[in-house]
């Protein structure tokens, strides 16, 4: 049975997560679409429509996540009850969990950036010849590489904070689980490294005007960190 790893004994709850950052980053453009399908929802279920839709998706994620979870953790023997719809999902989901099993070494385990000041927890860490970041997302609708950006961002974050824990992740696995597909989106972390950086230091500079900061360090000191050595 897999235990939970610990890798921040000290956590600093006041740090900033990386989705709480990108949702307060996003272009003026990517809120204009959000802002429509809400206003789409709200026409087709009635007020408040877009809000409800947008909880029953973080609910059947948040749900989804444990299932996997607690199928990793159990080495398999742990079985969700899903119905329906997310039966489907799920028996999609184990052909792609099942390849990454047997190499996971942790799960839903807190990482944080003392050196750019950020926090969050990543899906599962695995190791099959240098260690990756798995990322699960539960959609019903088939994703294309354009609209993940976010998502891509994400992870990114992750593998630049678990450089501090002694893991030179470079590549990262973005899983999307619908009824009738599972996809999957490898992420190459220099790709991304810099627009991340970007997003934070806009963060930080909407947080504190005065003197925008990346946690402990400012963003000319930012070749001090290469992702890479």
């Amino acid at each position: 049975m897999l235990k939970h790893l610990n890798l921040v004994s000290n956590p600093d709850l006041s740090l900033p997560r990386v989705t709480h950052i990108l949702s307060a980053t996003d272009s003026p453009e990517d809120k204009e679409r959000l802002r429509r399908w809400q206003h789409k929802m709200d026409k087709v279920h009635g007020t408040g429509g877009g809000e409800q839709c947008r909880d029953k998706a973080a609910t059947r994620g948040k749900n989804f996540h444990t299932a996997i979870q607690n199928y990793i953790q159990s080495g398999g023997e742990h079985l969700p009850g899903f119905e329906g719809k997310e039966r489907e999902r799920w028996e999609m989901a184990l052909r792609v969990v099942d390849m990454f099993k047997p190499f996971v070494f942790a799960v839903e385990s807190r990482i944080q950036s003392n050196v750019y000041g950020y926090s969050g927890t990543p899906d599962a860490f695995a190791f099959e010849g240098s260690p990756n970041i798995l990322d699960w997302k539960t959609s019903d609708r088939f994703k294309k590489r354009d609209w993940i950006k976010n998502y891509e961002l994400q992870v990114t974050a992750y593998a630049i904070a678990a450089r501090e824990y002694g893991m030179e992740i470079e590549t990262c696995h973005i899983c999307i689980f619908s009824p009738r597909k599972a996809q999957q989106f490898i992420v190459n972390v220099n790709d991304r490294r810099d627009e991340w950086l970007r997003r934070l230091e806009q963060y930080q500079t909407q947080s504190n005007p005065v003197e925008p900061t990346l946690g402990k360090v400012t963003m000319k000191q930012l070749d001090l960190f290469p992702l890479t050595a």
